[in-house]
């Protein structure tokens, strides 16, 4: 577990503030106001946001001196929180029965204010797995105009950072406090700094020679490929693919690989109700005896997320391999859908076994079990192709 220490530390040699985490060229720290705020703020952030360069819950826990920012996996959290949560608090959380906090009347307002920081996906994850937070009574903010995070995307037009959110509920809480406002000039000075950097002239030479790509390989396919995780899921029983809702497929049979480590992760994971038929058995490729320890999706998505690494890419061949993780919250990292690069213009090839097929290429042989594994290592064998192409394209110019 990480505590904030609210203490600045800057090492030399590395050249990184540790207050606000940013270079200490980009130091915002001296922008940051000082405020004596009364309502308590707990600020619960997801792991995967703490090296983030641009997150804000830094600023808020900075600037307020009641505030408290704990840093930990879900199943950490949850074991502390009921701890740190104190009679009267309430969740900044829009739930279906949230209550609009600028409407609430004094005596019904919080006495502590507890807000969750992360990705959109980060903080469903973290509300599922925090029960302490089920039963707090839940607040939500609209904002009139849409928030100034422009460095970063957000899921919706209403959506706000963690600093501009804790703002906004500050000012509905503690309307006298003064000077909460100046939080956002330490915020909008960062955006603002950060958007200037692409008009140098090193971005832009650098932009300039990457655009003369003639496809859409993503760099990440492009470099040294260490922080690519390829996977591959199956869902449902085939028989009954075609007639269910592509948003409700859950994945029954999971495998990934490290590419350039090797380092995989196989999973079988339980759906009630959903009898192992020979016939779906013999579609996967596998045997039964895979699923008598088959994890529930809850460890599934606990054993997924220790399996990947902050800065992984995940990279699938169609969009429905990423919808399972999506159905089940378990997208924890950037992805990238390789159907989407545009290195068959004529559209010759609609699956992989086309392309290899048709073009001689060698597939890896697979080393994880089933179709799946099958599938996997033509994934893996994509990638590297991906990755001879886009360069060669790139030098023939």
């Amino acid at each position: 577990m990480s505590v904030s220490t609210k203490q600045e530390i800057i090492t030399p040699g590395r050249q990184v503030c540790y207050r606000c985490m940013r270079p200490v060229a980009d130091c915002y720290c001296a922008s940051i106001p000082q405020i004596q705020n009364k309502t308590p703020i707990l600020i619960l952030q997801h792991r995967r946001e703490r090296p983030h360069p641009f997150n804000t819950a830094r600023m808020v826990d900075l600037s307020l001196a009641n505030s408290k920012l704990i840093v930990d996996r879900n199943t950490e959290l949850a074991r502390i929180a009921p701890l740190l949560i104190q009679p009267g608090a309430g969740l900044l959380y829009p739930a279906a029965n949230a209550r609009e906090l600028k409407d609430v009347r004094p005596a019904d307002r919080p006495t502590q204010l507890v807000i969750l920081d992360g990705t959109w996906h980060h903080a469903k994850t973290m509300y599922r797995d925090i029960a302490a937070l089920h039963d707090l009574p839940k607040f939500k903010l609209s904002p009139p105009q849409p928030g100034n995070y422009r460095i970063r995307r957000e899921p919706s037009r209403d959506s706000l950072s963690t600093v501009e959110a804790t703002v906004a509920a500050m000012a509905a809480l503690e309307p006298e406090t003064h000077d909460i406002a100046k939080m956002i000039d330490a915020f909008n000075a960062m955006i603002d700094r950060q958007l200037a950097y692409p008009k140098t002239g090193s971005h832009y030479t650098h932009q300039k020679k990457r655009n003369r790509t003639p496809i859409n390989i993503p760099s990440v396919v492009l470099g040294g490929m260490s922080n690519i995780v390829v996977a591959y899921g199956e869902s449902v029983g085939f028989e009954r693919q075609r007639k269910s809702n592509p948003k409700q497929r859950l994945p029954v049979f999971w495998v990934a690989q490290r590419l350039v480590s090797g380092e995989c992760f196989q999973a079988a994971i339980r759906q009630p109700g959903m009898p192992m038929t020979s016939a779906w058995l013999k579609h996967l490729e596998l045997t039964a005896d895979v699923f008598i320890d088959a994890w529930e999706i809850d460890e599934f998505q606990r054993r997924w997320s220790d399996f990947l690494r902050v800065d992984d890419t995940l990279v699938v061949y169609n969009h429905s391999t990423l919808r399972l993780l999506q159905n089940i919250d378990a997208d924890f990292v950037p992805s990238y859908n390789l159907k989407t690069v545009n290195f068959d213009p004529h559209r010759k090839y609609s699956t992989l076994d086309q392309f290899f097929a048709a073009t001689g290429s060698s597939v890896e042989p697979p080393i994880l079990p089933g179709r799946a594994g099958k599938r996997l290592a033509q994934v893996k064998s994509f990638v590297h192709f991906l990755n001879r192409f886009g360069i060669e394209s790139t030098q023939s110019e």
